[in-house]
């Protein structure tokens, strides 16, 4: 008796309630701060498609490999001109490069979202409090919804980074399974 079991109504309701929260939370987010809302929601996708970028250049290198045990080659000459390894190891390390800048970027425009967006709610929460009459701020059920307003305002600015690790793994989902299906289905 311990696990309730859901309908599929609750189940249903349940997402579409999810679903306008987090329409309702990114309006928010939006509407404090346009530029940091887009770049911790872009930022995410970008770096879900570095180590499918990195994969793919990694298997270009292997062939390019296999393509090198083939070939008479003599000179550094010969290995530019017959093979494109070179510049897969270039572009290789420029996906590396790219990669680490953008965790880095990534991690400071979170923190600046997270900073901007918390003290944004905790204003908000302040004035709320503070048209609240006295008898209002000592009634216990009120009391004790600001106590839970107050806790639950870092779960909204920490929201966005669990949205975009879930976002972030469907599209490794989505491109990975694009690929293997593509090699056999």
């Amino acid at each position: 008796d311990e696990y309730e079991i859901i309908t599929e109504n609750q189940a249903k309701n349940s997402l579409e309630k999810t679903i306008n929260n987090i329409f309702w939370l990114y309006k928010q987010f939006f509407s404090i701060n346009k530029f940091d809302t887009i770049l911790a929601s872009f930022f995410p996708i970008l770096i879900a498609l570095f180590p499918i970028a990195s994969s793919f250049i990694w298997a270009k290198l292997i062939d390019q490999l296999v393509k090198l045990t083939q070939l008479n080659i003599n000179s550094f000459e010969d290995l530019v001109q017959k093979s494109d390894l070179i510049w897969y190891l270039v572009a290789s390390m420029a996906i590396s490069l790219s990669s680490g800048l953008f965790y880095k970027l990534n991690s400071l425009t979170y923190r600046r979202f997270y900073d901007i967006h918390l003290d944004v709610f905790r204003m908000n929460l302040v004035y709320k409090i503070s048209t609240l009459d006295v008898a209002s701020v000592e009634d216990e059920k009120i009391f004790k919804l600001l106590i839970k307003g107050r806790d639950n305002l870092y779960k909204i600015t920490t929201f966005i980074n669990g949205f975009s690790s879930l976002f972030i793994n469907i599209i490794q989902l989505t491109a990975n399974s694009i690929i293997i299906f593509s090699f056999s289905p």
